[in-house]
């Protein structure tokens, strides 16, 4: 029996443990409440976010929402999505102008509406490193009843994570009829337990310490001048010497969707993290798409035991 189904099995001990993995998801869920805020030009509010564990059969019976398989051809589908149907309800009527029936209908259309709150989550967890690159919506469905049409390993994995993200439009209100829910497999909620346990043991620098105090601000003071990078591409000395105006060098693995952020030292040049080109106060920008890189980090981590020697 591995350590995660034992932490699952031990019941409420652990439940600390996972509120922690849960706080993981607190931007994805602030983020999804201003796009509903956007999409249907109501404030919408965030509710207490909650969890259960269990088999995904259990999870998610009788649920009616849209569902949303993320993963890629190499992997199996461990994170799926479900979007409520009232919140797809109150999107689609702003949307379209007209008040639908008290019970809506879910339709093939739907799913391709809100499929961009699908891709919010897909962004969210590719940048706390849960998800990778290649990793997008590989599946969809209505309702949990056609779930085995989606991806078989989705019944085959005794153990999932059921978060629920629920919001409200009345601050006072403790009505929270739209919910979006996360659905990690037990690979994951291995993989949120190591993030976790990585933030909770970076260590800080003592600001006590009058040497590690006065590096740190030395070094945080200064600048350092950051490229964003659209393709490195590799010329010959030969072909560098016939450049010319007017020339045109091919750039094959360039894509706005994924930049580069580098800088440069002393010794090479080093890639810290990647990076979406968009816009932002009608200037031209970039999103951060991951955590700056740990090796990056790594030098600032320890500047307290840096001390001159006596």
């Amino acid at each position: 029996m591995n350590i995660v189904r034992k932490k699952l099995e031990t019941g409420s001990r652990n439940t600390g443990n996972l509120s922690n993995s849960i706080d993981l998801f607190s931007p994805l869920h602030i983020e999804w409440a201003q796009q509903l805020s956007k999409s249907t030009n109501i404030e919408t509010l965030l509710h207490e976010a909650s969890f259960t564990v269990g088999s995904f059969k259990s999870l998610s019976q009788n649920k009616d929402g849209l569902f949303y398989g993320l993963g890629n051809k190499n992997n199996p589908c461990q994170i799926l999505i479900e979007l409520s149907a009232n919140i797809t309800k109150s999107v689609v009527e702003t949307k379209f102008g007209s008040k639908s029936n008290d019970k809506y209908t879910l339709s093939v259309f739907d799913l391709i509406l809100m499929q961009t709150f699908a891709k919010t989550a897909l962004a969210a967890f590719t940048n706390l490193g849960i998800s990778n690159s290649t990793d997008k919506i590989i599946s969809r469905c209505i309702g949990s009843e056609n779930i085995g049409q989606m991806e078989a390993e989705i019944l085959s994995c005794n153990h999932w994570l059921c978060i629920d993200l629920p919001f409200k439009t009345d601050e006072k209100s403790s009505n929270t009829d739209k919910t979006i829910t996360l659905y990690l497999a037990e690979p994951l909620i291995n993989t949120l337990n190591e993030i976790v346990h990585s933030k909770q043991n970076n260590k800080a620098i003592d600001p006590t310490n009058p040497w590690s105090s006065h590096m740190r601000n030395m070094i945080m003071e200064s600048t350092q001048m950051v490229e964003v990078v659209i393709e490195d591409v590799t010329m010959s000395i030969a072909d560098c010497t016939r450049l010319e105006i007017g020339q045109i060098i091919n750039l094959p693995g360039a894509s706005h969707t994924r930049l580069d952020l580098k800088v440069r030292t002393n010794s090479d040049i080093q890639n810290i993290s990647n990076a979406t080109l968009g816009m932002f106060k009608s200037n031209k920008a970039v999103k951060l798409l991951d955590d700056i890189d740990p090796s990056f980090l790594a030098g600032f981590a320890d500047v307290e035991q840096r001390r001159p020697s006596t």
